[in-house]
């Protein structure tokens, strides 16, 4: 055991130490006996912590964060539906930082192109599997 106060070791049973004369606090000595019961102390409630919002309009944001209208989505569905031009635009908006919004439309447009051509990949191998691909031109 040392003491607190000075770092000096202390002998046992020693109520102050030595080298400084602290008193020693022994560790236990401040426990109540099992007999009697720990008594608690009431504790306060926790007052909750109030964060003031302020109200921001879609004129205060920059350019780069301002949300689509519901016609802005409808206007680009039809856009990246045009054939070359449409997959042109899809590529340019994807890396585009202009507006973030736009940016994730596009990057979702393509993970559903890109699910559609693996969902009709998996059909054509199915397909050519069961020889049904062979059945399709006999009959046209």
């Amino acid at each position: 055991m040392f003491c607190q106060q000075c770092g000096h070791k202390i002998a046992d049973g020693s109520a102050f130490c030595e080298n400084c004369g602290a008193k020693i606090d022994r560790p236990g000595a401040n426990v109540p006996p099992v007999s009697e019961p720990i008594r608690q102390t009431p504790q306060q409630p926790v007052q909750p912590i109030v964060i003031r919002q302020r109200e921001i309009t879609e004129d205060q944001l920059p350019a780069r964060l301002r949300p689509l209208s519901p016609w802005a989505y409808f206007g680009y569905n039809l856009l990246f539906a045009i054939p070359i031009v449409g997959f042109i635009l899809l590529i340019v908006f994807s890396c585009s930082s202009a507006n973030i919004n736009r940016r994730n439309y596009a990057r979702s447009f393509w993970c559903v192109l890109v699910l559609a051509a693996i969902a009709a990949a998996i059909v054509l191998i199915i397909l050519a599997a069961t020889g049904g691909l062979y059945e399709l031109s006999r009959r046209w």
